[in-house]
């Protein structure tokens, strides 16, 4: 295999970075085939979420461009790939995107290529530490395995924050009703309904917090979700974390050493765009790794990213939600740049048109895409054709479609706000989210 095999901190590489570079610098990599093994079409009784990777390389010279394949999930893809149906990958990309693992990202069409360049262009990757920028830190906050003495059973004390209860700006998904592990029982709680609240299936007595929660735990800072695929209707998922919490290891918490409101809103904005989305999904198995966290392109400055108050005001509406962001609302309405009139917003189809708006900002003020870069990312078939192939977002069409008469509701409302926002990603609101 030439990808990476699974993920997390501690993820395992079938070829690591080295022998990757050496591959490229020492032999002619003739393809590269990546196969996933949807409905188990190649190994029945492995988990269909699974990649593996087929390359043919001859020693002699360098690599400058190679062929590729990726998401071959099908004979139909499988024999168009050995008729030749490939794509041409130049490696100065791969070490653009990828300068210290050289991991090659999935590329499905040109496409891909030309919007993957134009993201990569303008900002720096977000591990790269900057002077005077925000850098982050992350936390791994409990490991509910290892460090399951902390939450014993019938414990009163910090909520623990798992994975299922985390949505985009919304850390109250999910309410724990009754049982354990796998039969665990949970019930949604959408935007709207008056027992929105957190309610988790554990708690950590005061007593038992760690010592490397002590400063960490008592500030807001974001938490994403650990498992991720490709095949999810969403790769990044993200949200504020309110102080008095703790987060499991579904959930890595990510903490700026300059403690701005601004900082959080921003990151969260753009993290929580289908544009982010499209470059992570190319990297993520099973997991999304702090490597691929890091190697993201991250705008760091408010005053230089375009539409930046716009981005964070609907963010803000957006996250700012629930008795427990009562303290992050006051410190952000006594910042200077915010709005006075800036408003949290619960009503769903609210909600859904400022997710709608950052969509386009980020995408066409932040990354500099255009109409039809934004068309593809929604949906492939937008621009090359019915059924070509590439499914980067088919499990949220499918459900949406399914939900709301046939109708892919996020395309309509993220083209509305295409047409509706001005340039400056004002609109006719400005920047009130109300």
């Amino acid at each position: 295999a030439w990808c990476r095999s699974g993920s997390g901190p501690t993820r395992r590489e079938y070829l690591g970075p080295d022998i990757r570079a050496a591959l490229f610098d020492r032999f002619n990599v003739e393809r590269i085939i990546g196969f996933e093994n949807s409905r188990g079409i190649w190994f029945p009784d492995v988990d269909t979420r699974t990649k593996f990777c087929l390359y043919v390389a001859r020693p002699g010279d360098s690599t400058e461009e190679f062929r590729a394949a990726f998401r071959v999930n099908s004979e139909r893809k499988l024999a168009e790939t050995a008729e030749g149906r490939m794509l041409s990958m130049p490696v100065s990309m791969v070490r653009e995107f990828s300068p210290d693992a050289i991991a090659v990202m999935e590329i499905a069409a040109q496409q891909d290529i030309d919007i993957c360049r134009k993201m990569y262009a303008r900002y720096p990757k977000f591990g790269q530490r900057i002077a005077g920028q925000p850098n982050r830190v992350y936390m791994r906050e409990i490991d509910m395995g290892t460090d399951r003495e902390m939450f014993p059973e019938g414990a009163v004390g910090l909520p623990l924050f798992e994975g299922r209860m985390v949505d985009l700006y919304d850390y109250r998904a999910k309410a724990y009703i009754s049982g354990r592990g796998r039969s665990a029982v949970w019930r949604d709680l959408p935007f709207g309904q008056p027992d929105k609240t957190v309610m988790p299936q554990w708690q950590v007595p005061p007593e038992m917090v760690p010592e490397k929660l002590q400063g960490r735990i008592n500030q807001y800072r974001l938490g994403f979700c650990d498992v991720a695929s490709p095949t999810n209707e969403r790769s990044l998922i993200a949200t504020l974390i309110p102080p008095d919490a703790i987060c499991g290891h579904s959930v890595p918490t990510i903490a700026f050493r300059t403690v701005d409101p601004a900082d959080l809103l921003r990151w969260l904005g753009v993290a929580n765009t289908m544009t982010m989305d499209f470059l992570v999904r190319k990297r993520v198995a099973l997991h999304l790794s702090y490597t691929t966290m890091d190697v993201l392109p991250f705008p760091r400055d408010r005053r230089s990213t375009p539409a930046s108050d716009a981005i964070i005001a609907r963010s803000y509406a957006l996250a700012a939600c629930g008795g427990e962001m009562e303290a992050f609302r006051q410190s952000v309405l006594g910042s200077p740049g915010f709005p006075a009139e800036l408003t949290p917003v619960e009503e769903p189809a609210a909600r859904a048109q400022l997710m709608a708006e950052i969509e386009v900002l980020v995408a066409r003020e932040v990354y500099g895409l255009d109409r039809d870069d934004l068309l593809f990312l929604l949906d492939p078939d937008n621009i090359l054709g019915a059924d070509c192939g590439i499914e980067t977002f088919k499990a949220l069409r499918n459900r949406e479609k399914r939900a709301h008469a046939g109708e892919y509701r996020t395309q309509r409302l993220v083209l509305e706000a295409w047409d509706r926002l001005r340039p400056d990603g004002m609109g006719a609101r400005g920047s009130n989210t109300r």
